[in-house]
């Protein structure tokens, strides 16, 4: 029986009471004075014990909850630190052939188009997990998790403005004046990533570590 420690308990509790009452209060005391207030006093102990296991039962299925949305968090995390390096990656990538005026082959054009877009799309599908998870800790935790994505997130979303726009300089189905634009936005993104100190891989990870610890203390500390 899951819950017969409880119970045990909640008798033990009701007999010791009903020792110390003998010695405190006369016999006439425990009289009963019909069959009726017998089955009261029995159904006011079945009742004090449904309620303990009731609270104890709530208390376990809330922290079951907690943990499962804690742990699918976590997974999604790891998922989209990953990914978003490679969009990072990818960046750094367009920024190298920006910088060195590189002009790809037409052949070879929409094969690396299509190789960045991969990266960009995987790196987004994690994030609207993780978004789509933080709608449900905003109802039940009330811990402020999701505001600690919000650099997180706007590190991955800057790093796939900037590759998007260099695809768009190469596209062929650009219009001339909006490929000088955004052209003209490209040492903006180079700037920012310089200035984080991103100009590696490890350092890229460096950031993203830094920026998830708070997140990952926060979600292990529900899952003890």
């Amino acid at each position: 029986m899951k819950y017969k420690f409880e119970v045990l308990l909640c008798l033990g509790v009701f007999g010791a009471g009903a020792v110390w009452s003998k010695i405190l209060f006369p016999s006439e005391f425990w009289k009963v004075g019909s069959i009726h207030d017998l089955f009261e006093i029995f159904g006011a102990i079945a009742t004090s014990i449904a309620v303990y296991i009731a609270a104890s039962w709530k208390k376990q299925l809330g922290s079951s909850r907690d943990y499962e949305l804690a742990r699918k968090i976590a997974i999604a995390i790891f998922q989209y630190r990953e990914s978003s390096i490679e969009v990072w990656a990818a960046a750094y990538d367009c920024l190298q052939k920006y910088s060195e005026q590189e002009n790809l082959e037409k052949s070879l054009r929409k094969e690396f188009a299509l190789s960045i877009e991969a990266r960009l799309e995987n790196a987004q599908s994690f994030r609207a997990e993780i978004q789509a998870h933080l709608v449900e800790c905003r109802a039940i935790w009330k811990n402020g998790i999701d505001k600690d994505f919000s650099e997180v997130f706007y590190f991955e979303q800057v790093c796939s403005k900037c590759a998007r726009l260099y695809l768009a300089t190469i596209s062929p189905e650009i219009h001339p004046l909006d490929a000088i634009t955004a052209r003209g936005q490209l040492p903006r993104f180079k700037e920012f990533l310089e200035k984080k100190g991103m100009i590696s891989k490890d350092a890229a990870a460096l950031y993203m570590d830094e920026e998830l610890k708070s997140i990952n203390a926060k979600l292990e500390s529900i899952m003890k």
